[in-house]
């Protein structure tokens, strides 16, 4: 299987913000009481927070958009998403939101329910393309 990082930098359109360093990950996690996936946190590290065709994944230490911590945080007030989840993608479509635990798991997230629909980011990535 492809690493997030390959998967990342073949996608069409692909626009990506400052990286984050350890530390800011290592700070977003303690924020937010839980552990990044291990794939998350290479993301973040290599490219802070991405946009490319049909993607826009949160990050760490971006603008409050796309900030995981501060998406997080407003979706657990106003959605109740599991304390174990954070915020991957806002699909910004009634609702729906794209989460992902610290085993790595993706979720689909709406009106309480989730759904699982990957075992990992690049799994999720390849199925959009």
């Amino acid at each position: 299987m492809a690493s997030i990082i390959d998967t990342i930098k073949n996608l069409e359109k692909l626009k990506h913000l400052q990286p984050a360093s350890p530390a800011d990950v290592s700070a977003a996690e303690k924020q937010l009481g839980l552990n990044f996936a291990p794939d998350y946190k290479a993301y973040t590290q290599a490219y802070g927070a991405i946009q490319a065709k049909d993607l826009e994944f949160t990050g760490v230490g971006v603008p409050p958009r796309l900030n995981v911590v501060a998406v997080t945080l407003e979706e657990r007030e106003m959605q109740s998403i599991p304390a174990s989840c954070y915020v991957l993608e806002d699909l910004g479509i009634e609702g729906l939101l794209v989460l992902q635990d610290s085993a790595g798991t993706i979720y689909e997230f709406m009106d309480g329910k989730t759904n699982k629909i990957a075992g990992s980011m690049a799994e999720y990535v390849m199925s959009k393309k």
